[in-house]
């Protein structure tokens, strides 16, 4: 899809039935998803690289809110409505703001290691030091010790699966990542919306996450009128690698759930 001299990539499955919106995280792109796309029939689905990363290019931002407008002009143009979306850590954090500023209206959320909550004094120094290291050095000297941090210490250690977090990450551009750290250290928490909404809403949290603690997922979990939350054991942040299957089913359950919700 071409935006003046902007291209957002995306792939559409299925022809009809309601919509699901994949996001997803910071570095990443739309290929992180292949292993756990539901395989329920009756719903069209789409996956994208956001704006600046993976094969979307010519892309400017300064916060969650300008990534959130120019997903919005392809929701738009592809006629997208009532969604359900699923966000995967930075995507869960531009779901939350796309909500709550109005850019969308989805009809359930899940979040995949990732939080409601604003980034804490400590990580917002991490990600000054990042983009300090990032001003002077090369861009895959950070991902290579970016990539081994997504994972639980087992997996870290597991080729298989690092070999193909390289290959996501390969197709960043330095300028896209720095904007990405600064917006997502300027995000503001999103517990005000999260206690009062009614929307179904999906926690799936890896039990040795490093980035979205545990505890702060089962906190958030348990300020829903209707949560749910999937624990991953030996699980970091990326459970669509770690453990593809559980992730997969969890999404088709959460997916069923919202379904029959709506139904009554």
């Amino acid at each position: 899809m071409n935006l003046s001299q902007q291209t957002i990539n995306y792939n559409l499955l299925g022809n009809d039935g309601p919509w699901i919106v994949f996001l997803h995280g910071f570095c990443e792109q739309q290929s992180l998803w292949n292993q756990v796309l539901p395989s329920l029939s009756g719903y069209r689905i789409l996956t994208l690289d956001l704006p600046g990363f993976g094969a979307s290019k010519g892309f400017a931002f300064e916060s969650l809110h300008q990534i959130g407008e120019q997903v919005q002009q392809l929701f738009n143009a592809l006629a997208i409505s009532n969604p359900l979306i699923i966000g995967h850590s930075m995507g869960g954090y531009l779901a939350a703001n796309m909500i709550e500023s109005g850019l969308i209206k989805p009809r359930a959320l899940a979040m995949v290691h990732s939080t409601f909550s604003a980034d804490s004094e400590e990580k917002k120094q991490n990600r000054l030091k990042t983009i300090s290291f990032l001003e002077t050095n090369p861009l895959e000297a950070f991902l290579k010790v970016f990539i081994t941090g997504l994972f639980s210490p087992a997996n870290a250690a597991n080729s298989n699966i690092i070999a193909k977090a390289e290959q996501m990450v390969s197709n960043n551009q330095k300028e896209a990542v720095i904007a990405a750290l600064k917006a997502m250290m300027n995000r503001t928490s999103s517990y005000d919306w999260l206690e009062n909404t009614d929307m179904p809403i999906l926690f799936i949290a890896g039990r040795e996450d490093s980035h979205v603690p545990l505890a702060i997922t089962i906190k958030e979990a348990s300020l829903c009128r209707r949560g749910s939350l999937v624990i991953l054991d030996d699980c970091g942040h990326i459970g669509q690698f770690e453990q593809p299957l559980k992730v997969k089913n969890a999404l088709e359950n959460f997916i069923l759930w919202v379904d029959a919700l709506q139904l009554d």
